[in-house]
């Protein structure tokens, strides 16, 4: 093995999820991998090294891979997702992302099944909410209209507005679940820097809401790329700060270097009074109790993106106000 060739392999080992550098060649090939993939494909690294990648995908994805591969070797940073036949549990399916590295592609991958099978329950259940439920609720709601047009009991119209402001949240929801399907279901999700990706949502953060104060601040320390997707979660926690607090919020967003190798903490902080606790439990694990539960969708974006990224949500309850940590995975340059 070259000299080249063994740091390589040391920098690929210090990544704990499973990745490789690919060249593109008539065919892709593994080049070098690291030992995660090694086991997740039941191939030792001599009978893995130089063969073609698209042996191990399934036979309807191939052309898809092939293609988000040969854009990341021309230059641009790419993810997809694939079924790749694993060592003890057969066709798994995984998210690759894909960037370019010295005329070679470097890969991270990551299983998602549970998360595939998830998000394709969430369509059903979106497309009925937008569907069926939706076009009953305007039923109703023009019936309503017509009632409240042939009555003049008062009682009965204020019973109906209070119908109709039911049925307004219930279609807000349809909205928020259709936004989360379109979040999900999106293929233009890359890798950006982390740093630059935090400052851009905390300045339209401050464009949108002029009367709280933003500020942002990051750790010299924190480099590396992470999902696109967590704009959106960086940006409904700050929204919710600066809507659910005082006349004047302010708002600020951290990052620094994350407990684990290769991750960043994401602080977000307010001086408001904090989440309610039902809210913090919406947040840190997706659960709400018969009796008492969140306005909206939005925590729950928040959480599920994270979590989709591979990163985690906590409520810091000992903060003077409201603060939120994510801590997410981020990808670190590659040497060539």
């Amino acid at each position: 093995m070259s000299d080249q060739s063994a740091e390589t392999t040391i920098a690929l080992e210090s990544i704990p999820a499973m990745c490789a550098i690919v060249r593109m060649d008539e065919a892709p090939s593994f080049e070098a991998c690291n030992s995660t993939f090694e086991t997740a494909l039941g191939v030792e690294a001599e009978s893995l090294t130089g063969s073609n990648l698209l042996q191990y995908v399934h036979t309807n994805d191939t052309e898809l891979v092939s293609g988000g591969l040969s854009r990341a070797v021309a230059g641009d940073e790419t993810r997809f997702e694939c079924r790749i036949r694993h060592a003890t549990s057969g066709w798994a399916t995984f998210e690759v992302r894909a960037r370019p590295h010295s005329e070679r592609v470097f890969i991270l991958v990551r299983d998602v099944t549970d998360q595939a099978r998830r998000r394709e329950h969430l369509g059903v259940l979106n497309r009925i909410l937008r569907h069926n439920v939706r076009n009953d609720f305007n039923v109703i709601d023009g019936h309503l209209e017509l009632i409240a047009r042939k009555t003049d009991d008062t009682q009965l119209e204020d019973s109906s507005d209070v119908v109709r402001d039911a049925i307004d949240r219930w279609l807000l929801l349809t909205e928020q679940a259709t936004r989360i399907e379109q979040l999900f279901s999106e293929t233009a999700e890359r890798q950006l820097p982390i740093a630059q990706l935090v400052q851009g949502v905390v300045t339209a953060s401050g464009l949108t809401y002029p009367d709280a104060t933003f500020s942002v601040s990051v750790d010299s320390q924190v480099s590396g790329t992470t999902s696109s997707l967590l704009e959106e979660a960086v940006h409904e926690l700050c929204e919710n700060a600066a809507k659910h607090t005082t006349d004047s919020p302010v708002v600020s967003v951290t990052v620094r270097p994350g407990p684990h190798r290769n991750s960043a903490e994401i602080v977000v902080e307010d001086g408001g009074d904090g989440l309610p606790l039902h809210e913090i439990s919406v947040l840190e694990t997706g659960e709400e109790t018969p009796l008492v539960h969140g306005t909206g969708i939005g925590l729950q974006l928040v959480r599920m993106v994270v979590e989709h990224v591979g990163g985690t949500v906590a409520v810091d309850t000992a903060a003077s106000g409201g603060c939120v940590r994510l801590v997410v995975p981020t990808v670190p340059p590659v040497e060539g």
